[in-house]
């Protein structure tokens, strides 16, 4: 009986690493997706300055905009 629980143990074990290692992957992807993101975002908010200054697109739009990006970077 003794063998068996540790052979039961070094399974849960092992099993337990692995699920880490691959939450610890999907985690590194994630920060990878969300850095793309708040590039993205950024681009958004020049490109909605530009459009203020040429007189398309108003003050309320780059906001929302500048907001948008915080709350992006909050989350990462």
């Amino acid at each position: 009986m003794g063998q068996e629980q540790e052979k039961s143990v070094t399974r849960s074990v092992a099993l337990d690493t692995i699920r880490a290692y691959n939450e610890y992957l999907l985690d590194v992807e994630k920060v990878k997706v969300a850095g793309r993101r708040s590039g993205s975002r950024e681009s958004h908010v020049a490109m909605a300055k530009n459009r203020r200054a040429a007189g398309v697109a108003t003050d309320l739009e780059v906001l929302r905009l500048q907001v948008a990006l915080e709350n992006q970077r909050v989350r990462v």
